[in-house]
């Protein structure tokens, strides 16, 4: 069979695959390049010899059918093609020939990979025949010498193979030819009329007693040579290096890709979880850092002002704490992977952004503490039983609450009515006990404000964080789906890239690239 006619069918199913795959349209011209390489480079066989050396009928009993015209005049004025088991089979004007035509055989010699010299046992004398042959021999062609032999006897055969052998070795030295070339050139008596006599009405024992199945399984060991050692071997390994590679090295690259995918989620959602500890535990250690702070400023006639800018101050040191931690997360993202560069990122909030927005929800949720925690301290001063909270009333307390400000307004209200009790010398254990209500207070007003900073803190880090985390996990569910459908699409792909290299190799060659 034609080595070549199954690669390009190979490369057929290859053309149809990737025409169905929407992201590899690319490689179609190669496929295309190729196929035409492969018609183009089909070897072709030319019979080659006198005008009536039997050339034609060759043709027929190769093909199994009359598809030449036989006679001793001669008949082919041009290049006749002809398919055997796929592969051209040309069919020349004769040399010698009556009509000036040999100049048609010449240029088909030099596209044709195997010539089939045709040579009647009659006309084994003739030194022109020796000349073409040096000739073909000195170009390098393949040339089968097919003896034509017009008896079946096995003694005349031999005798005419005998004879021809003699003018081989005659003839040729002379014109340049050595002995270990002759020796090499094969020589295949060949009886063409009992032949095709023998096809035609099926009898094997006469066609192999007619020489054919020699002839036939010459022309398969060259023809399997040829699969080898010609240029099928280089064009493989161009489609090695130009489809298979690239393609198939994406399965991995696909698996790289959604391993990265997902160590991105990973990365996103545990320094979110991260950040948000760490957040918690920053704010109360910024609130109990400036604690003493907020006792002292209850001393100060302006205590109301200095409190306030505690509070704007944890509120400042957090959100710069939250910045530079975001900033650290941009900075592994940018510099460590640039897989998610496409991800449209949302804004993020700038440092000052991020302070002013704390500090004014920061105010909004102590004011809106106020009035409970004013009543809650006052209710507990008149069950502390202190002389100047003793006679409150309930409605006494919520007007004190409604009008006293702030709940900071009412820890320095407190502090004052606490320092003219000192003032009066009246320290005594009831004001210890209010002391300690004082001092009980700013600890649960400290839990609130830090209570308030982390929530808003929390929030602040959903807001960076969920919308990249939401846009990688819809990024990596539609590349796994593109993946499934590639990964089928590479299973395919390999099948027949193995097909191609068993075609195209050498067994051991084949076995080697696996």
């Amino acid at each position: 069979m034609n080595p070549y006619q199954p690669a390009c069918d190979a490369l057929g199913h290859i053309q149809t695959l990737l025409a169905k795959s929407k992201v590899h349209a690319q490689y179609l011209p190669l496929i295309s390049e190729w196929q035409d390489q492969l018609v183009r480079q089909m070897p072709t066989v030319m019979l080659y010899g006198n005008y009536n050396a039997g050339k034609s009928s060759l043709i027929n009993l190769l093909v199994g059918d009359t598809v030449a015209t036989e006679g001793e005049i001669p008949t082919t004025a041009r290049v006749h093609t002809y398919h055997w088991q796929g592969m051209p089979l040309l069919d020349t004007p004769g040399i010698n020939a009556p009509m000036a035509h040999e100049h048609i055989s010449q240029q088909q010699l030099a596209k044709t990979d195997l010539v089939l010299f045709v040579i009647r046992n009659s006309d084994v004398d003739d030194a022109d025949i020796y000349r073409q042959l040096s000739r073909l021999i000195a170009n390098n062609k393949s040339v089968f010498v097919v003896l034509n032999c017009e008896s079946s006897k096995p003694e005349d055969i031999s005798l005419f193979h005998r004879q021809l052998m003699d003018h081989l070795f005659t003839e040729l030295p002379q014109m340049g030819v050595s002995d270990s070339q002759i020796e090499l050139l094969p020589v295949l008596p060949l009886n063409i009329r009992t032949a095709i006599l023998a096809q035609q009405q099926q009898q094997p024992e006469l066609l192999k007693y007619s020489g054919y199945l020699s002839l036939a399984a010459e022309l398969a060991h060259w023809l399997e040579v040829h699969k080898q050692h010609h240029w099928l071997g280089s064009l493989y390994t161009r489609m090695e290096q130009q489809l298979f590679e690239p393609l198939l090295s994406q399965q991995q690259t696909g698996n790289d890709a959604l391993f990265t995918m997902s160590a991105h989620i990973d990365y996103l959602s545990q320094r979110k979880a991260l950040l948000k500890r760490s957040g918690a535990a920053k704010v109360g250690s910024l609130v109990a850092a400036r604690r003493v702070d907020m006792h002292s400023a209850l001393e100060q006639s302006e205590s109301l002002a200095l409190l306030s800018q505690i509070q704007a101050d944890i509120s400042e040191q957090a959100a710069q704490w939250l910045q530079q931690q975001l900033d650290l997360v941009e900075q592994v993202l940018l510099y460590g992977d640039s897989t998610f560069a496409s991800i449209t990122e949302p804004k993020q909030n700038t440092s000052n952004e991020l302070i002013n927005q704390m500090q004014l929800q920061m105010g909004n949720c102590l004011k809106r503490a106020d009035k409970k925690h004013i009543s809650a301290l006052l209710s507990t001063l008149k069950k502390a039983d202190l002389p100047l909270f003793r006679q409150l009333s309930a409605k006494q307390i919520g007007q004190a609450a409604k009008y006293g400000g702030p709940a900071l307004q009412a820890l320095s209200a407190v502090w004052n009515l606490y320092q003219g009790y000192a003032s009066q010398g009246r320290e005594n254990e009831q004001a210890r006990q209010a002391a300690t209500v004082i001092a009980r207070q700013l600890t649960q007003l400290s839990a609130q404000i830090s209570r308030s900073l982390t929530q808003q803190l929390h929030q602040f880090i959903d807001d960076a964080f969920s919308p990249r985390i939401k846009c990688a996990v819809a990024k990596k569910e539609t590349y796994q789906a593109e993946l499934g459908e590639e990964q089928l699409f590479q299973q395919e792909l390999s099948e027949w890239r193995n097909e191609l290299r068993l075609l195209c190799l050498k067994p051991a060659e084949a076995d080697k690239m696996a």
